[in-house]
């Protein structure tokens, strides 16, 4: 049921946090955008778990120093994130401090 993909979606997650946090990147990817999957699905596309997943696929991206592919997930974190919490909420800001960093390293390799 509904509650069974919800656990699952959040076991998912925590596992991939613990991978992504022991540097197993590559794992972690498909352990998030598993997670994200079910959450999509469950939850609908602009539910707060759904923004938070993406933004977690944008650092895998970023910490893989893969930034161009960070700023998707990155932006469409933020989108919802607006949605759900306003302008002014420090997760928006903190997701404003993703995309700004990635570019910011897209603009150092471009020099």
């Amino acid at each position: 049921g509904e509650v069974a993909n919800t656990t699952v979606s959040h076991t998912l997650n925590n596992m991939a946090n613990c991978l992504f946090s022991s540097g197993r990147l590559d794992e972690s990817m498909i352990m998030y955008r598993e997670a994200l999957d079910i959450k999509r699905k469950r939850l609908g596309e602009d539910h707060i778990d759904v923004a938070n997943t993406h933004n977690n696929i944008g650092n895998v991206f970023y910490s893989k120093g893969e930034y161009k592919k960070a700023l998707a997930p990155f932006e469409e974190a933020l989108r919802i994130k607006k949605i759900q919490l306003g302008n002014n909420d420090l997760n928006v800001a903190a997701t404003l401090a993703n995309i700004g960093d990635a570019k910011s390293k897209l603009n150092k390799m471009d020099d």
